[in-house]
């Protein structure tokens, strides 16, 4: 692996889970300097175990974070605040499909502490509605916007932000 260049070492960890990644910083001195490697961790990607406390331990080590994927953790409301409050102006792909502590006090912290959000999927969260599409639209940067199987939202149109729907 001596010769392969580092860019192709960092797109191969880049698929990596946070928790492989801490497990390629104890191979050797080389590898602990890639693995920490700031974009490699950007990228949140919470397994469906994960708590409130692994989350503020993670969130301790980190200086950005720029995507979260829900992935059906066990991350509470209180645990996203944090997540937003203290990340947010860093996050640009935020996935909270099926995530069952969406409330309006969360959306509200969203739309006041994610200025640079462009990607944001809220599928299958019964939660989401109009009220929520109209305090999405002040979201500035948001581009693209996922709401499958959110059957209470009839105005599918927050200012210059693009729709997803569909199902699948």
């Amino acid at each position: 692996m001596d010769y392969v260049p580092v860019e192709v070492k960092l797109h191969i960890l880049s698929y990596l889970s946070e928790r492989d990644l801490s497990q390629v910083l104890l191979i050797s001195k080389h590898w602990h300097l890639l693995a920490l490697d700031p974009v490699l961790w950007g990228k949140l990607l919470p397994d469906s175990s994960t708590t409130d406390s692994d989350l503020l331990k993670v969130l301790q080590k980190r200086s950005l974070i720029s995507h979260f994927k829900y992935n059906s953790s066990k991350i509470t409301e209180g645990g996203l605040s944090q997540l937003l409050v203290q990340f947010g102006s860093t996050l640009r792909y935020l996935d909270l499909d099926s995530c069952d502590e969406l409330s309006s006090d969360l959306i509200s912290l969203l739309v006041e502490h994610c200025p640079n959000l462009s990607y944001l999927d809220l599928s299958a969260n019964p939660f989401i509605d109009d009220v929520t599409m109209c305090q999405l639209a002040a979201c500035q940067s948001l581009t693209t916007l996922r709401i499958r199987n959110c059957d209470t939202v009839t105005d599918r149109r927050p200012g210059n932000v693009s729709i997803s729907s569909e199902t699948g």
